[in-house]
């Protein structure tokens, strides 16, 4: 299988109005985009963000 190089690149920012503040249990809207710096086409990208303790995940459709 031939080596193929790939130049991504990663955004992750709040996406609401700043400046943002969140009470605590409160819910912080991320935005995450991945941008393609390479002239070959990307598909089956996986991205795992790591959230610190106590906090979790809630899923959006968008």
């Amino acid at each position: 299988m031939p080596i193929c190089f790939l130049d991504l690149a990663l955004k992750k920012e709040i996406d609401a109005p700043t400046p943002y503040f969140a009470s605590p249990g409160g819910t912080v809207p991320f935005k995450i985009s991945i941008y393609n710096q390479f002239a070959i086409a990307s598909d089956s990208i996986k991205i795992i963000d790591y959230l610190p303790s106590p906090a979790s995940t809630v899923i959006s459709p968008n």
